[in-house]
């Protein structure tokens, strides 16, 4: 079974995603911080994080330098879903770097796109 961590600021979002993946028949969780996150991965241990990059407080790039700073972490796979266009990020290779799988650009991305993107990621 699949196991997917969503870290998602917006209430809305993150009970849609929690609700839609586990009928999916993937096991979920969801954080809306990045402290959250991090409690969630060291007890959830998941196969895939997806990602908002806008978040209060740490924001998502941020997180992701802390992901990648745990060894028993470097093999969690992260897609983007952010409301920040790619051309914004492609000013700054960080985010490959980091080991970002997969970009999606949330308002243009449906949950059934999201879902093959997952499976892409988690299979690969």
């Amino acid at each position: 079974m699949i196991k997917v961590l969503f870290v998602e600021p917006d209430r809305s979002l993150g009970e849609i995603y929690l609700k839609y993946f586990t009928k999916l028949g993937y096991q979920v969780k969801w954080a809306q911080s990045s402290n959250s996150a991090l409690e969630f991965i060291d007890n959830f241990n998941p196969d895939l994080i997806v990602l908002e990059l806008q978040m209060t407080s740490h924001n998502g790039l941020e997180l992701m330098y802390e992901i990648r700073s745990y060894p028993d972490w470097g093999n969690i796979k992260i897609m983007l879903n952010t409301s920040v266009k790619e051309t914004m990020l492609k000013k700054s290779p960080t985010y490959k770097q980091l080991g970002v799988g997969k970009y999606t650009y949330k308002p243009n991305t449906t949950l059934q796109e999201m879902a093959v993107s997952i499976e892409a990621l988690v299979t690969a």
